[in-house]
C-alpha cells in the first residue's frame, strides 16, 4: 500500500529551470529525503520570492527520486502548473492534502470503533435464525469436536527456538536459549527482571573484545564515567546552498559542509538541552563570492574579547594575522558552540 512520507526541515532550491509541462524536478540536493518504494510518495512546495514575499506557490507530488532529480505529478492541490527558475525555493511543508489524508484514517478508525459491536452482533443474529431448532430446543444445534473444541493439542507439532511444542504442555526457555550472551543463565526468562538486574545485564553486554554493532540512540541521556576510544563523528555534506536559508541541524552531525551557490542566510537548530555543551564545526565553501547573513552569534576574538558583529570579528582575526573574510573560492572553517540549547551561540573562524 502506498504511504505518504514526511520529512522535517527540508529546504533546498530548484537547480535547473522547471517548465510548466515538466515532470522532472532537479534540486540542488535531495539529502534528507526518505527513500520512496512500493508506490510511496511525498509532497514538496515550490514558490518564488519577490523581495521577502512568497508568491506563485505550487505543490507537487514526488513519486520517485533519482540522484537530485525528482519525478513529480503537477497540479495536485488546485494550483495550475507553472514555470520555476533556477534558485527558486523548494520546501517540504505540511499541505491540505496531507492533513486530510491523515484525518480520513482517523475518522475511518473512529467509525469502525463505533459500529463494530452492533455490526457483528446483527450479523451473528442473522446467521443464528435459520439454525434455531435444528438441535435441542432453542439452541443452534451445532457440535464442534476435535482439536478446535479442546484447544489442548496441535494437529501437527511445531518448534519454538528448536524446542518441540504441540500445545499439551508449557515450554521453558533459559536465558542461554535466547542468546543473551554474557548474562546469568541460572534463572528462567519467565521470571520478572528487576530494574537493577536489567541495568547490570545491559552493562555486561558486550564485554572486552565484543561489538555492539548498529547504532544506539541515547535521547540526551548521560553516560557517566565511561572511557571512549576510536570515536568518530558524523560528517554531513549539505550540498549547494541555493538562496534559501541553510539550517545546520546539530542532531544531524557535528561536522557539516555547505557550498554557496547564492546569497542566503544560515541558521542553527537542535542544540543539546541547556546545561550540555554542543560543538559544531562547519566548512563554508565559496562563501566569499556571495552576500551571507549569519544568525546572532557571539564571536570570540583571538585576544579573548567578544563581538556580535561578523565584520568586526574578521577585522580582529586579520589584525592577528588570520583571515579577513570568507574565502571566495575554497573552504572557510568555523567552530560554533552553545551550552544553553542555542539561546546563545558562540563562534570563531579558524
Amino acid at each position: 500500500m502506498a504511504i505518504q512520507q514526511f520529512v522535517n526541515n527540508f529546504a533546498v532550491a530548484v537547480d535547473a529551470n522547471f517548465g510548466s509541462g515538466s515532470t522532472n524536478l532537479q534540486l540542488t540536493s535531495t539529502a534528507g529525503l526518505p527513500v520512496l518504494a512500493g508506490g510511496d510518495y511525498l509532497f514538496l512546495t515550490l514558490y518564488r520570492l519577490v523581495g521577502n514575499v512568497e508568491q506563485g506557490h505550487e505543490v507537487v507530488k514526488v513519486t520517485a527520486i533519482n540522484g537530485n532529480i525528482c519525478t513529480v505529478e503537477r497540479s495536485v492541490e488546485g494550483a495550475a502548473a507553472s514555470a520555476f527558475s533556477t534558485g527558486d525555493p523548494v520546501e517540504a511543508r505540511l499541505t491540505a492534502k496531507g492533513i486530510l489524508a491523515k484525518a480520513d484514517i482517523v475518522n475511518t478508525q473512529a467509525l469502525l470503533d463505533q459500529k463494530a459491536s452492533t455490526v457483528y452482533v446483527d450479523t451473528l443474529d442473522a446467521l443464528k435464525a435459520p439454525l434455531n431448532g435444528v438441535g435441542a430446543s432453542g439452541t443452534w444445534g451445532i457440535s464442534i469436536t476435535g482439536n478446535a473444541a479442546t484447544a489442548t493439542k496441535l494437529a501437527a507439532a511445531r518448534t519454538i527456538n528448536g524446542i518441540a511444542f504441540d500445545g499439551t504442555a508449557n515450554i521453558t526457555l533459559a536465558k542461554s536459549d535466547i542468546g543473551l550472551g554474557n548474562v546469568d543463565n541460572t534463572s528462567d526468562v519467565s521470571k520478572p527482571v528487576s530494574t537493577a538486574q536489567a541495568a547490570a545485564d545491559a552493562l555486561a553486554l558486550p564485554k572486552t573484545g565484543g561489538s555492539m554493532g548498529g547504532s544506539i540512540t541515547g535521547q540526551d541521556n548521560k553516560v557517566i564515567q565511561m572511557m571512549l576510544q576510536d570515536i568518530g563523528y558524523t560528517a554531513v555534506d549539505k550540498g549547494n546552498s541555493g538562496t534559501a536559508t541553510v539550517t545546520f541541524d546539530f542532531a544531524a552531525g557535528c561536522k557539516q559542509k555547505v557550498t554557496a551557490t547564492g546569497s542566503h542566510t544560515f541558521a542553527f537548530s537542535n542544540w543539546p538541552p541547556a546545561g550540555n555543551e554542543g560543538i559544531l564545526r562547519v566548512d563554508f565553501f565559496n562563501y566569499g563570492a556571495f552576500a551571507i547573513t549569519p544568525p546572532t552569534v557571539t564571536w570570540t576574538n583571538p585576544d579573548g574579547s567578544e563581538t556580535t558583529s561578523l565584520s568586526a570579528h574578521f577585522t580582529a582575526l586579520a589584525a592577528g594575522g588570520g583571515r579577513s573574510g570568507f574565502t571566495a573560492a575554497g573552504n572557510t572553517k568555523a567552530i560554533f558552540w552553545s551550552s544553553d540549547a542555542g539561546a546563545t551561540v558562540y563562534g570563531r573562524f579558524i
